[in-house]
Parts: C-alpha cells; sequence; structure tokens
C-alpha cells in the first residue's frame, strides 16, 4: 500500500532541488533529501535520510489536467478555482507505515510552501496553502511518527 501526497504548483515555481533541499533544512527537519535529479525530466526514487536512517520516496511531476480531475470528481468546481493557474502536479509516493511517509510529507509540505502550491496530504483535500503547509508538517511529524511506532509493535506482536 502506498499514500500520495501531491502538489498543485505553477510550473515556473518549481524550485531546483539544491534550493527545496535548502529550505528543508532552515525549517528545521531532519531530513537530508538527494538533489541529483531534474525535476523536469525524473520520474522515480529520491532517497533521503531522516534524522540519519536511510528512506526516500517516489517523484512523479506532470502538468495538471484540472479538467479531467473535475469531471472525473477528484476535485470540486470549488476547488478548481482555488487551485487556479497552477498547472503542474507534482506526486510524492511513499509507505505509509514508514518513515518515507514523514519525509514525504515534510518535502511535499516545503515544496508547497517554496512554491506558492497548493497541498493535498495524502492525496486528499482539504487543500494546505503555502503559509499553512509547513505548520501541518511540524504538527503532523510527531503523531506520523508515534503511529508507525505503534504499527511496528502491532505487527511484532501479531508475529
Amino acid at each position: 500500500m502506498t499514500t500520495e501526497h501531491n502538489v498543485f504548483l505553477s510550473r515556473t515555481k518549481m524550485p531546483a532541488p539544491e534550493e527545496w533541499r535548502s529550505a528543508i533544512v532552515q525549517h528545521g527537519f531532519g531530513l537530508e533529501m538527494e538533489t541529483g535529479f531534474d525535476p523536469d525530466l525524473y520520474e522515480g526514487f529520491i532517497s533521503c535520510k531522516y534524522h540519519d536512517q536511510e528512506t526516500g520516496f517516489e517523484f512523479y511531476s506532470e502538468e495538471s489536467d484540472l479538467e479531467e480531475l473535475l469531471a472525473e470528481e477528484a476535485i470540486t468546481g470549488e476547488e478548481r478555482e482555488r487551485i487556479g493557474d497552477r498547472d503542474y502536479l507534482v506526486t510524492l509516493v511513499s509507505d505509509p507505515e514508514s518513515r518515507s511517509y514523514v519525509a514525504a510529507g515534510i518535502a511535499a509540505a516545503v515544496l508547497c510552501e517554496l512554491s506558492d502550491g497548493l497541498l493535498a496530504p495524502g492525496g486528499e483535500t482539504p487543500f494546505f496553502g503555502p503559509e499553512e503547509a509547513i505548520g501541518w508538517a511540524k504538527k503532523s511529524e510527531p503523531m506520523l511518527l508515534e503511529e508507525i511506532e505503534w504499527q511496528k509493535e502491532e505487527r511484532a506482536r501479531s508475529e
């Protein structure tokens, strides 16, 4: 099972990976993201270290087809309006039962802030705007880590 964090942004506001990584560090998150990729050309795994532990997430980007999302009822008319001219969609895919989920959430929140984007955590609305995304990540991080640890303990008990 995987989970997606989606960020709608204007293609022209997609930061370079080095700028993205630097902003993650400046916000005090314990995440070091690989920077040796071109967001325009690359799709695949981005390795990271989260508090010195290896992890990572899948990275995908594409033009956002908002009319298709609207037709599929994946977004409402109001959400379509809020997305506005954000013509690009970045999707970070991770395992919700591992630290990759936390890493992807942090990376998505920082990308949202840097690009004046809209974040759909877990691929679901409501959206968090650029002014809310970092707060969401900082609030969610400890809760997600606790949930991951609980799931590990449950799996160990059932074995």
